[in-house]
């Protein structure tokens, strides 16, 4: 048999078909992801703000294309940095959250989204000689935790294929300040 481009192209389409289709087998439309990007922790009452790499994975079910449900973990990274006094200075925040998403699927491929939820967060603090607090009422080092209000937004590509990117923006309070992670995840859907 002899195939000639002109033939060739056709069957290339036809073979990319699946890939292209909905799919509509995975009726809860259940996805887990993995992103990385950049962490923002922040420790109001020491005046420590530094940002750092963040990770962060996640499960969801998207069962109407407007409407879903995430659960996630997010590392918003360890930034080093120094103390108004000039001490040495190290912070971490990491934590848990649980967020409705809602989507608006904007033709041909993408998806704009927003969630909010409840997430659950640690937030540490430590200084160099363990004693260079700014802020005495609180003391040194700070190990707090905290269930507080966490919101986000992005776009991903969209629900068509079964592996999807997409690029946020996320802040999740804590008594300590708050903290953020803009990142890049890519989704694979089930």
């Amino acid at each position: 048999m002899n195939l000639h481009t002109p033939h060739l192209l056709p069957l290339l389409l036809l073979g990319a078909l699946p890939l292209l289709a909905r799919a509509d087998d995975n009726t809860l439309g259940a996805y887990v992801a993995a992103g990385v990007g950049e962490g923002y922790v922040s420790v109001d009452s020491q005046g420590f703000s530094r940002g750092h790499v963040g990770w962060k994975v996640l499960a969801g079910l998207r069962p109407i294309t407007y409407a879903g449900a995430e659960i996630e973990y997010a590392d918003m990274g360890n930034p080093t940095g120094y103390t108004p006094f000039g001490a040495p200075a190290q912070a971490r925040a990491r934590g848990a959250g649980l967020f409705a998403v809602g989507y608006l699927p904007v033709p041909p491929a993408v998806d704009l989204f927003a969630k909010l939820g409840l997430a659950h967060m640690q937030t540490q603090y430590t200084v160099g000689s363990g004693s260079n607090c700014f802020s005495s009422s609180t003391g040194c080092p700070i190990d707090s935790t905290s269930n507080r209000v966490g919101f986000g937004f992005g776009v991903q590509s969209g629900d068509y294929l079964p592996v999807a990117v997409r690029v946020e923006y996320e802040r999740l309070d804590s008594n300590e300040g708050y903290q953020s992670l803009a990142s890049f995840s890519v989704l694979w859907k089930f």
